[in-house]
């Protein structure tokens, strides 16, 4: 794979990230600009380590990756998004839920996921470990790492930026957070 290519595959990999960013920044208490450091990294990392898996497993991973790993991963963001529906419905002025490692685990794991198939589909393709021109997978892993890195701090950015512009309007925030995760939640399903 050339740079290029892997630079596009990774800001298309990051979207799901960018969006989950966005909208725990715009509605968790409390977020601070480590956490928004911590979370760009977690999501970075774990699309970083999802091509590798998913190109090391092969086939053995594709049932995974092609049954699985879309409903898995729907599952997960609707379960985070219909609590923080939940709560902003039922406590509008109080600020959602505070960011907690599990919970970015559960991010992290649940939009990354189809980075997952991604590597099986260079494996598929026939990506190297030592290619001669372009990059190997281990390269790759990186620049999508990089990439997710980066689209996700600025999302984190962006989405404390419009926290601070709704203060006082928690219940709307958390609202519009839910929503956001489910509908990523299911559009991974469809």
């Amino acid at each position: 794979m050339q740079l290029g290519e892997t630079i596009l595959l990774g800001a298309a990999l990051a979207m799901d990230a960018f969006a989950v960013s966005a909208a725990s920044a715009m509605t968790l208490k409390n977020i601070r600009p480590v956490d928004l450091l911590l979370l760009a990294g977690a999501f970075g990392f774990f699309q970083g380590l999802m091509p590798l898996i998913g190109y090391f497993a092969g086939n053995a991973c594709a049932v995974f990756t092609i049954h699985l790993a879309s409903p898995l991963a729907c599952l997960l963001l609707c379960l985070v998004g219909g609590k923080m529906l939940t709560d902003s419905l039922l406590h509008p002025a109080e600020p959602i839920i505070c960011l907690t490692p599990q919970l970015i685990l559960l991010q992290a794991v649940a939009t990354s996921v189809d980075a997952l198939a991604v590597g099986v589909s260079l494996a598929a393709a026939g990506v190297n470990l030592n290619p001669t021109a372009g990059l190997n997978i281990w390269q790759a892993s990186l620049v999508i790492a990089a990439c997710t890195f980066a689209l996700c701090l600025l999302a984190g950015l962006l989405g404390r930026l419009c926290s601070a512009r709704l203060a006082g309007q928690a219940g709307k925030a958390g609202v519009f957070g839910g929503l956001v995760l489910i509908a990523i939640g299911l559009k991974m399903l469809f």
